[in-house]
């Protein structure tokens, strides 16, 4: 009798002890620090932090686009369906970006060309790796600005990025972002330049652009309530490591480690508009100035002296929660 063996599916991203510097190999900034996290295929992955810990500098890496010099990747691996990003040529590479993994950068309206309309600017992509032009890659532009719910797709096509609105110009940038049909979308603070209200309509959209074409996303923010609805799990990010990771549902109810729990405390609830909100004391640090042993320990309430003697692990706390913390909130 045949014994049937399953194996767990290889996830879409996989990411291995990468470290990311700028500067000085032994004196410089280390700005990601042999940081590993997986994505699995359809799946939505938040990766939250304050500013200044590492998370656009993630997103860079992933696709080698930090700017080198100042900035390399010195050690690590990056497996995107079963490949090394790291070991591809530049062409390879290229052919990898905008087609199968896409970026939606922070500040969108840096990101368009003033001078080339924006539906010349999102063909190009199409030129590049589906090789259409003229009437066919126009037509696949205003199919793709329409399906991000802008109201007058060949207007728009047809128009200047100075002529659209903050809202219309990020809707413009996930039709460029999602025309190739990309495997992963990772999304840099896609709403921090955003009105409240135009920040929930990009969020819907990009859930529910995600479900449509089944899309595995990286959504990087620095705010965890941006993250709540969206992300199937989340991983926390301080002084360039990763410090918690755990389905969304059991971070938000449970937070093991006292950085997560502190950023939740300063967070706006709409139960909890009596209570004041507790900001978290002191700053991150600088890259080029870690603390040894845990780095959230000049801020961190639960503090002891083995907190600075020794650099905690990211262990599991419960199944698929892990944190690196000698004294997590072990509430279950």
């Amino acid at each position: 009798m045949s014994r049937e063996t399953h194996t767990a599916p290889q996830p879409l991203l996989e990411v291995k002890g990468l470290k990311t510097v700028f500067g000085a190999p032994e004196a410089g900034a280390v700005a990601v620090d042999r940081i590993s996290l997986t994505i699995g295929q359809a799946e939505a992955l938040g990766l939250v932090g304050e500013s200044g810990s590492g998370k656009s500098v993630t997103a860079l890496s992933i696709l080698r686009l930090v700017a080198d010099p100042p900035g390399r990747i010195v050690e690590g691996e990056i497996f995107f369906k079963g490949r090394d990003l790291l070991r591809l040529g530049p062409a390879a590479m290229r052919a990898v970006r905008g087609n199968e993994i896409s970026l939606i950068l922070q500040e969108p309206a840096t990101a368009l060309n003033p001078v080339m309309t924006v539906g010349s600017q999102i063909a190009e992509a199409l030129t590049i790796h589906k090789k259409l032009k003229g009437r066919d890659a126009h037509a696949r532009v205003v199919e793709s600005l329409a399906r991000v719910g802008i109201p007058s797709p060949e207007k728009t096509a047809r128009s200047w990025p100075h002529q659209l609105s903050g809202g219309m110009i990020q809707r413009a940038m996930i039709a460029m972002a999602l025309i190739c049909r990309p495997d992963l979308l990772i999304a840099d603070e896609p709403t921090s330049a955003l009105d409240v209200t135009i920040q929930a309509q990009i969020l819907d959209l990009l859930d529910r652009l995600r479900q449509e074409e089944a899309m595995s996303l990286l959504l990087i923010s620095h705010d965890l309530g941006v993250v709540a609805g969206l992300c199937d799990r989340v991983a926390v990010m301080y002084a360039a490591e990763i410090v918690e990771e755990a389905a969304s549902s059991q971070l938000f109810e449970h937070p093991g480690h006292p950085y997560t729990a502190a950023l939740l405390r300063s967070m706006p609830t709409l139960g909890r508009t009596q209570q004041r909100l507790r900001p978290i004391p002191g700053s991150v640090p600088s890259p080029a100035a870690h603390p040894a042993a845990c780095r959230f320990r000049p801020r961190c309430v639960r503090a002891q002296s083995i907190c600075g003697e020794r650099k905690p692990t990211l262990d599991e706390l419960t199944p698929g929660h892990r944190v690196a913390c000698f004294f997590p909130d072990r509430e279950v």
